[in-house]
């Protein structure tokens, strides 16, 4: 294979990884250069931004919020791509100021990759926590809870009287005397910071009596994630953790 050296590494990404086109003539240049400072160009340094505010409100937030999957496949993708062209560019670099370079690409990447990764375990985590909850609200987990994996493990009689097992235990249920699955505790109270302006809801969590407020980008509040849990998915909340 022929050597790859730098600016042969900016053709292969194709502009995704906007790879230093100047020779970096000291340290100070290599850490003020914008190529440096990101992922990528601006497309992958604003998918970077998302990530970030998907990663930190999953984390605040005490239940599953809907999963950007296009987001999260187009950094896999480009994270696998720059792996692959950092370990072909570590055998050919010889001079100390690419090899420092290409380092603050590798501490980049590995950046995303911590961020991205601890974003998929926060969510599995919250999956395992409340499993059955969740199953029962999701047309794939009524079909998880048939596998024979899990029906194994289940005496045969209990097997036999399953649906009416499954009928007495969402009665319960419905009656909200005797709770069988716990759901996530949306009643929790978070820290939170408004990013749009004008917002107004009802800030109490309180349907019958609910005290309205206005707050405006910026702004700090403290409130039941259940009132602002619409506009943490639709990015008008940010979660403080």
């Amino acid at each position: 294979m022929s050597a790859l050296n730098i600016d042969d590494a900016a053709d292969m990404f194709g502009g995704v990884a906007d790879f230093t086109q100047h020779t970096v003539d000291n340290i100070d240049d290599a850490m003020s250069d914008d190529g440096a400072d990101s992922l990528g160009g601006d497309d992958s340094t604003s998918e970077m931004d998302l990530l970030q505010q998907c990663w930190v409100n999953e984390v605040a937030s005490p239940s599953l919020l809907p999963i950007d999957v296009d987001l999260v496949e187009c950094l896999t993708l480009l994270l696998k791509n720059q792996l692959a062209v950092i370990d072909q560019l570590e055998e050919s670099v010889a001079d100390p100021m690419s090899a420092l370079q290409l380092s603050m690409y590798q501490t980049e990447v590995d950046r995303v990759k911590y961020v991205l990764v601890d974003y998929l375990r926060v969510r599995l985590r919250k999956i395992e926590r409340n499993a059955l909850w969740y199953m029962s609200q999701f047309p794939d987990g009524k079909e998880y809870k048939t596998n024979a994996e899990v029906l194994k493990h289940m005496p045969s009689k209990l097997l036999d009287n399953k649906p009416e097992l499954d009928l007495n235990l969402q009665k319960l249920d419905d009656m909200q005397t005797t709770r069988m699955v716990d759901p996530p505790h949306d009643d929790t109270y978070l820290l939170a910071k408004m990013v749009s302006n004008g917002a107004q809801w009802a800030s109490n969590g309180n349907d019958e009596e609910p005290d309205f407020s206005e707050y405006r980008h910026g702004h700090m509040i403290l409130a039941r994630y259940d009132s602002i849990k619409a506009r943490v998915v639709s990015k008008e909340i940010e979660l403080v953790p």
